[in-house]
């Protein structure tokens, strides 16, 4: 059943409509239907949409932003529900296009991303290392900032493989017997080698270290000093014998005959 109006309704419509009432606000006073109102401005030739004021949208923004419900800012402006949210999409689009049609998600990104190389920069800068540096120099790059950084970005920032760290970390071999020996007559091998003024070879350490107690051999004295790269400043003595002479030969024009027919032709001398 259609519901009829008088037409005392119908012209308090179009009076409040003269007045600058939006449609939201004629259907509250008057307790009609914003879509019967809208017909009865449309057949009277009113301008059924609102033209709202930048200053009202920024009003109507600002209060929508402050978390107020969408029911209290229709009531305060005379705003019907479509309207307000198309407002709110408008000004959303003009501030995208502000910022160089930059979406949140891509500004998120853009903010990770600075986060990230400002991290990398720390790395580097802490580090000492670079990426052509050698593996041994980034695993112990690794073992220093473990405590500022996570493993992942140092691995990432110095391009080594979190595989090869793990595998020099857990999985490298433990040090030998021979190793060990080594480590500790290395020290006491250069010590004396340093106090002789570089002058001892491997026999003279190998006899001062018997001296103090230590067992080794010269030949295993020898390959330290060899691996160290300690050469005794020993003085050597030149001879002089048949292979360090420099001979000069002469053309033999006697060939052996003394006896000398005109004077001055031979000449004998001792």
């Amino acid at each position: 059943m259609i519901k009829k109006y008088s037409d005392e309704k119908r012209q308090e419509v179009f009076t409040a409509r003269q007045a600058g009432a939006t449609i939201t606000q004629i259907a509250i006073q008057t307790g009609i239907g914003c879509t019967t109102v809208k017909t009865w401005l449309k057949e009277a030739g009113f301008r059924s949409k609102h033209r709202w004021h930048p200053d009202e949208i920024k009003k109507i923004i600002k209060e929508y932003s402050e978390c107020r419900s969408p029911k209290t800012i229709q009531e305060k402006y005379g705003i019907c529900k479509s309207e307000l949210y198309r407002l709110i999409q408008k000004v959303k689009a003009d501030q995208r296009i502000v910022v160089k049609d930059y979406t949140a998600g891509q500004i998120a990104a853009i903010k990770r991303k600075l986060a990230t190389l400002e991290e990398e920069n720390q790395i580097f800068r802490k580090s000492g290392c670079g990426t052509a540096s050698s593996i041994d120099d980034k695993v112990s790059a690794v073992k220093r900032l473990q405590g500022d950084f996570t493993v992942h970005a140092i691995c990432r920032t110095l391009n080594l493989s979190k595989g090869t760290y793990y595998n020099r970390l857990y999985r490298s071999p433990k040090e030998t017997v021979f190793e060990q020996r080594d480590k500790y007559l290395s020290p006491i091998i250069k010590k004396i080698f340093e106090e002789s003024k570089e002058r001892f070879g491997a026999n003279m350490i190998y006899i001062k270290m018997r001296e103090q107690g230590i067992s080794t051999s010269k030949k295993h004295v020898r390959a330290l000093m060899n691996k160290m790269k300690l050469v005794s400043k020993q003085m050597t003595s030149v001879l002089f014998n048949t292979r360090t002479r420099n001979y000069v030969f002469r053309k033999n024009l006697v060939c052996q005959k003394f006896k000398a027919d005109l004077p001055n032709v031979l000449v004998c001398a001792q």
